[in-house]
């Protein structure tokens, strides 16, 4: 054989070693498949390393809200802890019990004492199963439960004596009372100190439901597949969403890793998991969320297998296309190298405008646009994933505002003004808190018409704080017809417009009156009121505004009779909804028109 000759594949012809067709070959294999396998596999490793990132900092978000949740219900668990710091009896009873070592204290009447004591904590949160008091040697001086019979143990006494801060929290545990089934609880211990000498002279412990933790871990749509565990500092596990076939191993991780705030991927039995980890408690909790690798991995693992094995066809349909027209394939294999070198520095928009006909060439030149297509396609998604961790960023700021603090800061004014006996501060805050409460947490659309009423009479309350109490309210309404549902805050913004522009200013009384009456299988109500009333042109401006679709209502009113009108047409339609009279002088009446209905109420 000559040399510098080569045996071609296609016949026994000897070719040129440096023939046109091996060079074309050459240049495809480093400028075509050698840089589409390396575009693949940066954009593999590229988007894994991304999706391992972002669901991680999601699964942060989603493990500090749970922490700031669990925080914020243990601050509330925290001052109810407090209570017998605040009363003298439950303190002389402790002081004789624990400095004095007299038990004989425990008089019926004491005991009594101790009793209502214990009953007044028990309700402050249906969570809470269990209290008791005890002695500085850890035992019971009373308890009390919502259900059961108690069951003495001594769990509490080996944490008690290895106390060394103002409170402790026992890790999950059966509950000390039995019923018919024995709940999981978790405990928080608090040291009783005597208010004059802070002497210590007893600990009160509040046993919880542990199920109020999965209850918190179970509501977030965002991990519904993955682990969630709360525990300590020390890795004992309060509660989550761990399989029991699987607990024994989480638990042996959690003992031996105890607190840590990393993050990244962890081998748990045999398996890998992306792990988020949030210990900023101040109640020293631990949130741990673990996501398989595998799961997290799955939809990418199958787009990089289909991707490299479009890669191979394409490779072998270039090289096979080199070989049978080197010649014709020149002009647009210089386009489609043009164009790659143009991906290679990051232009993914670079098509090749001048396909190659009907043969490979042109198959190669389609199915490089169609393979920068899929690029473009998978930068956009990328792109529109990120607007959307961006807007699920916002929400989640959005929903840390939690109204539970805004109870309990009107619960604990409450407490303050009965304290100081000022009874018409303390029963206004309880008519506000039973308003917002109300507004605010009532998530259906539509409520029983007694809720309604029962919100406008708070209302009208509150405002009589303000009016000098010149309002009175008049409800009549038939028993039967107190269960039908209507929509939310349809009549409360009536009552509210009435109050507002049936007043002659201060001092000016008011008398509103509310008649519910059933016309056939349809429900009216009446909201009328005594006040200035309105002249015809204010009253049919007013009826004007009611139907059509300029915003005119008055700046302040949030909800106002329009707002309340078009959501009953939209809901019940065309022949439902509100019609206004009044004459100046005389007052003003709105009839609601609705449909009798018990239906569910829809979210």
């Amino acid at each position: 054989m000559p040399a510098g000759r080569i045996i071609s594949w296609e016949g026994p012809a000897v070719k040129n070693f440096h023939s046109l067709r091996v060079k074309i070959a050459a240049v495809f294999c480093v400028c075509v498949i050698i840089p589409l396998l390396g575009v693949n596999l940066v954009v593999f490793k590229w988007y894994q390393q991304n999706l391992e990132e972002s669901t991680v900092r999601v699964y942060d978000m989603v493990s500090d809200q749970i922490e700031t949740n669990l925080d914020t219900y243990l601050t509330a668990v925290k001052r109810i802890s407090l209570y017998p710091y605040y009363n003298n009896q439950i303190q002389e009873i402790l002081y004789d019990i624990s400095i004095h070592g007299d038990r004989s204290v425990m008089t019926r009447e004491n005991n009594d004492i101790m009793n209502d004591f214990l009953f007044n904590m028990l309700i402050q949160d249906q969570e809470i199963q269990s209290v008791f008091i005890t002695d500085l040697d850890g035992n019971v001086v009373y308890n009390k439960s919502n259900g059961g019979y108690y069951r003495d143990t001594d769990y509490f006494r080996s944490y008690i004596a290895s106390m060394d801060e103002e409170f402790l929290i026992i890790p999950t545990h059966p509950q000390s009372y039995v019923n018919r089934t024995r709940k999981n609880v978790f405990s928080y211990v608090r040291v009783i100190k005597e208010v004059n000498t802070n002497t210590p002279i007893g600990y009160a412990i509040l046993e919880m439901d542990s199920g109020l933790i999965l209850e918190m871990t179970e509501k977030n749509s965002d991990v519904s597949d993955a682990y969630i565990a709360v525990t300590l500092q020390d890795g004992s596990m309060l509660n989550g969403t761990i399989p029991e076939e699987q607990l024994e191993a989480f638990s042996e991780y959690f003992s031996e890793t105890g607190r840590d705030d990393s993050e990244g991927s962890v081998i748990i039995d045999g398996d890998r998991y992306l792990l988020s980890v949030s210990a900023k408690s101040d109640n020293g909790l631990v949130t741990w969320i673990f996501q398989k690798e595998e799961v997290v991995m799955s939809g990418l693992n199958q787009m990089a297998g289909l991707t490299t094995l479009i890669l191979i066809l394409v490779s072998a349909a270039v090289l096979a296309a080199t070989v049978v027209a080197s010649r014709q394939l020149t002009a647009p294999l210089v386009h489609l190298r043009d164009a790659m070198m143009q991906v290679k520095h990051g232009n993914f928009k670079a098509k090749v405008k001048e396909a190659g006909g009907r043969d490979e060439v042109g198959e190669l030149t389609d199915c490089f646009n169609s393979m920068l297509d899929a690029i473009d396609d998978l930068i956009t998604r990328e792109y529109k994933l990120k607007l959307q961790e961006r807007d699920a960023n916002l929400q989640a700021l959005q929903n840390q505002i939690n109204p539970h603090f805004l109870y309990n800061t009107l619960e604990s004014i409450t407490m303050m003004a009965e304290i100081n006996d000022d009874t018409d501060v303390a029963e206004m805050v309880t008519d506000l808190g039973k308003f917002m409460r109300f507004t605010l947490t009532t998530r259906d659309a539509m409520v029983r018409l007694s809720e309604e009423l029962a919100c406008v009479e708070n209302y009208v309350q509150i405002q009589n704080v303000r009016y000098d109490h010149c309002i009175s309210l008049s409800v009549d309404c038939p028993e039967k017809l107190a269960d039908n549902r209507i929509v939310k805050l349809s009549i409360q913004p009536v009552v509210e417009n009435a109050i507002l522009h049936g007043t002659g200013g201060a001092g000016s009384g008011i008398h509103l009156r509310i008649r519910v009456r059933e016309e056939n299988s349809d429900m009216e109500i009446l909201i009328a009121d005594d006040g200035q009333g309105m002249d015809p042109e204010t009253l049919a401006g007013v009826i004007k505004n009611l139907e059509q679709g300029e915003e005119t209502e008055r700046p302040g009113q949030s909800i106002g009779l329009k707002n309340v009108h078009q959501r009953i047409k939209l809901r019940y339609g065309e022949k439902y909804g509100l019609k206004i009279t009044s004459k100046p002088g005389k007052g003003t009446e709105v009839r609601l028109l609705l449909p009798c209905s018990r239906e569910e109420s829809h979210a």
